[in-house]
């Protein structure tokens, strides 16, 4: 008798934030708020199908662009109009071509994409992330082989950011540290950073 290749896999702890949600859903109060995932609800808690996301498929499908495999960076056209959105068109990132975009499976997959990238080709292995974040993202940078610290962002003393203690223990970071930033809507606290702190 063979013992399976998976006969010792125990399944990874619940996330927090998608158990806030369960709760919710079990949670018969109608007047009930859902403080789990971020995402756009309609009064009636479904989830909406855009205008322009409705306009964007029924052209696809009006185009009958064939199902196959795309570029391993993605589509090139789509990676353009990012950079120019994100830099501006007339950039001179973008003019020199120093700007480089690839295309990912949504925001945790663009992390896992940069994680890797900046550990296996640049050898980074310190990364840094705000105190709290979300957990998945100190589980993801621990799979691709980093040591994690954290910096200070939340003061729940003050209800907000604490700007000064961020920036300390930014500094005090080694050299080549991956940091990872928020850069709207904060997980889990939700307050950004405003321009000045930006700059």
């Amino acid at each position: 008798m063979t013992t399976s290749l998976f006969a010792g896999l125990k399944a990874a702890p619940a996330d927090p934030i998608l158990g806030v949600s369960e709760k919710f859903r079990a949670d018969p109060r109608a007047e009930k708020v859902n403080l789990g995932v971020g995402a756009y609800l309609t009064e009636e808690g479904k989830t909406p199908i855009l205008e322009v996301v409705q306009e964007a498929e029924e052209a696809i499908v009006a185009a009958r662009i064939p199902h196959t495999y795309i570029p391993i960076s993605g589509l090139a056209g789509y990676g353009e109009l990012v950079q120019k959105m994100v830099f501006g068109a007339a950039s001179e990132i973008v003019l020199s071509g120093r700007a480089a975009t690839v295309q990912t499976l949504g925001g945790t997959g663009a992390l896992k994409v940069g994680m890797d990238f900046m550990h296996h080709l640049c050898g980074l292995s310190v990364g840094a992330t705000s105190k709290p974040t979300w957990g998945n993202h100190n589980a993801i940078l621990v799979m691709a082989g980093y040591e994690v610290k954290g910096y200070r962002y939340y003061d729940a003393a003050r209800d907000g950011i604490d700007f000064a203690a961020m920036m300390e223990d930014l500094k005090a970071l080694p050299a080549k540290t991956l940091v990872i930033l928020h850069a709207c809507c904060h997980n889990p606290t939700g307050y950004d950073l405003t321009h000045d702190e930006w700059d």
